[in-house]
């Protein structure tokens, strides 16, 4: 029996990773070891994350009267779907955000999962689909720190 490996994300990756992997057409097999991969790697890192961002949310956001987080008003008076913040909250916040998402993320790979792993890793690293930087959007880095990831499978 082969020992079992450490797969090493950033926890930014999280995300990324899963919705790229939701978006492929695969054929069946490819099809079943994403939905297991997503369903032990992503989903409950992702729920997660959302957790901790909500956290710091509420340790920064302005609050009403009522104690209730505020969100920012637009120039037309109505709500905006983000929450308000003081600039220098603000900072705090991004700086914590920030540090949270550039956190380490293991993944143990069982023997029991390496079929699964080893299915992702051929599609993430022999993918036909092109990867562009843009401003925002750094696509293509990302996509070299999946492959690096599985490179070590």
């Amino acid at each position: 029996m082969s020992k079992d490996k450490t797969l090493t994300f950033k926890t930014y990756h999280v995300y990324p990773l899963g919705k790229w992997l939701q978006g492929l057409e695969l054929p069946g097999k490819q099809s079943r070891a994403r939905n297991r991969f997503i369903d032990a790697v992503i989903a409950n890192k992702s729920s997660e994350i959302e957790k901790g961002r909500i956290e710091m949310i509420e340790k920064y956001a302005k609050r009403d009267k009522k104690g209730e987080l505020q969100l920012k008003k637009m120039e037309d008076g109505s709500e905006s779907k983000e929450y308000d913040m003081d600039a220098e909250s603000m900072k705090k916040y991004s700086s914590e955000y920030s540090t949270y998402m550039d956190e380490i993320y293991l993944v143990d790979v069982t023997a029991a999962k390496l079929e699964d792993f080893n299915t992702i890793a051929g599609i993430v690293l022999n993918t036909e689909e092109t990867f562009v930087d843009v401003p925002g959007n750094l696509a293509a880095t990302m996509y070299n720190e999946w492959c690096e990831v599985f490179e070590k499978l």
